[in-house]
């Protein structure tokens, strides 16, 4: 996906900045203007955002090797009587994924009222 957002982006951005300039040259100004701010803004963004996503990678894999070795030992887990400490294991997984899920998701959601700042900005001439 990944791939797909950063091989059609520039594609459509350049496509789209073609058909503003030969729609109306005038505005072309506009354009100028608002694309290096955004860019520039989501740069900001994306920087401090840069450090978050192996963290949250990790997190995901760790809470995923528990839930996967919880799934296939359960009878084990039952024999020897540990719920409480593959509970407490569980836990701490997930207290880990929820921390760096919020870091990241506080970063990116900076990212929409800049976006629509500058979009909403550019419109108003």
């Amino acid at each position: 996906m990944t791939t797909t957002l950063a091989l059609a982006a520039p594609v459509t951005a350049v496509g789209g900045i073609i058909l503003a300039v030969r729609q109306d040259g005038g505005l072309a100004w506009l354009l100028a203007v608002a694309l290096p701010v955004l860019v520039l803004c989501l740069w900001g963004v994306v920087l401090p955002h840069d450090p978050g996503v192996p963290a949250h990678a990790g997190a995901d894999r760790l809470i995923n090797r528990v839930l996967r070795e919880q799934i296939t030992g359960i009878r084990v887990v039952r024999a020897f009587v540990r719920e409480q400490e593959e509970g407490e294991r569980f836990q701490a997984a997930n207290t880990e994924l929820t921390t760096v899920s919020l870091k990241t998701g506080r970063l990116m959601a900076y990212m929409f009222p800049i976006v629509l700042l500058i979009i909403n900005g550019s419109a108003w001439p």
